[in-house]
């Protein structure tokens, strides 16, 4: 009897060395390890952060400079899609691009604006008469021009001792927002 009260005690001893065991598991031990998985995780998290700052503080070591050369790229954007259609500024522009590549503009004639997801685009109809090289250096001048124009149709026809040029360009502009969206 006494080696079964023994075996018992010892088995009770065992069992709840085992419990207390799994109670330290489960209830300290495993939290602990998911705690700090998660503290390494985020410990990882931001050592990426800062190498892709040191990263960027290598790159641009002087930010007023990099400041500067976002904002001139601001401005170029601006220009080349404006905030709205700003039709007389285009106008302009074409009148004088004409007149430096020597074409006589017969008109040009807007369509109305024509709104897609994130821009509104404009169709402007051109008429001008030239020689093929000063009409080719108006095309060649309307390409380079700052703000984004697409020639859509282009139809050119012989008249006497001159071209007659007619096309049809796409001039683009931010999308047009209504005044109760602001």
């Amino acid at each position: 009897m006494k080696r079964s009260r023994q075996k018992i005690k010892i088995l009770l001893w065992f069992g709840s060395f085992v419990l207390i065991g799994l109670l330290f598991f489960f209830a300290l031990y495993q939290p602990k390890q998911q705690a700090l998985q998660e503290k390494k995780f985020l410990l990882g998290a931001q050592r990426e952060q800062l190498i892709s700052l040191k990263n960027f503080l290598n790159a641009h070591p002087d930010l007023a400079a990099y400041e500067k050369e976002i904002a001139e790229k601001e401005n170029k954007v601006a220009i080349m899609l404006p905030e709205h259609m700003q039709l007389s500024p285009f106008v302009s522009d074409m009148q004088k691009l004409a007149v430096r590549s020597n074409v006589v503009l017969a008109s040009i004639k807007p369509d109305k604006i024509n709104s897609q997801a994130d821009y509104d685009e404009l169709a402007v109809a051109v008429e001008a008469t030239g020689n093929y090289f000063q009409l080719l250096a108006f095309l060649k001048a309307v390409e380079n021009m700052p703000r984004f124009v697409r020639v859509r149709q282009m139809l050119i026809q012989a008249e006497e001792k001159q071209l007659r040029g007619r096309f049809l360009l796409v001039v683009y502009a931010k999308k047009e927002k209504a005044m109760g969206n602001l």
